[in-house]
């Protein structure tokens, strides 16, 4: 019996969704036309610009640039599955893009131009490695949104 199937069904399919859209992200760095590359980082500049006046539009936009970098590893399953995964987390992603300070989301540091260096380079591993990232710092904010739902924030 593997590790992953003594979790509950939910926590395998969010593992499975974030598995699969790190993966794609390395496939997209193989696959990626200039095109989509040149729309993922007009993408990143209207997401910098929308984080600094309006968090919702700027959720809207994290959301497309997301999909391109999955649309990139032209996988559709994987899309299909990242899609009912952002339908749960969306509502979170939209508060994460409201209490984060803006100056995590606009400036260059941000996780995303990683994440276009790597593609940019044809990095697969690079790419998963931004992806991991940028997963894995959004997260800490959902936990900590989280227990501040369930009263325990500190």
């Amino acid at each position: 019996m593997c590790a992953t199937s003594r979790l509950p069904s939910s926590a395998r399919s969010s593992s499975f969704a974030i598995t699969s859209k790190v993966e794609s992200a390395a496939l997209a760095a193989e696959r990626i036309t200039s095109k989509q590359l040149a729309n993922l980082e007009h993408l990143q500049e209207a997401f910098r610009v929308a984080a600094g006046t309006d968090p919702q539009e700027a959720s809207l936009i994290n959301r497309q640039f997301h999909f391109a970098v999955v649309a990139a590893s032209d996988l559709p399953l994987v899309f299909a599955t990242v899609e009912n995964m952002w339908t749960l987390m969306g509502p979170l992603l939209r508060t994460f893009h409201m209490t984060v300070p803006v100056r995590d989301l606009t400036s260059g540091a941000h996780k995303h131009y990683d994440l276009l260096r790597a593609l940019a380079k044809r990095d697969a591993a690079g790419a998963r490695a931004a992806m991991q990232e940028d997963i894995a710092w959004g997260k800490v904010l959902v936990d900590w949104l989280e227990r501040q739902r369930a009263g325990t924030a500190g």
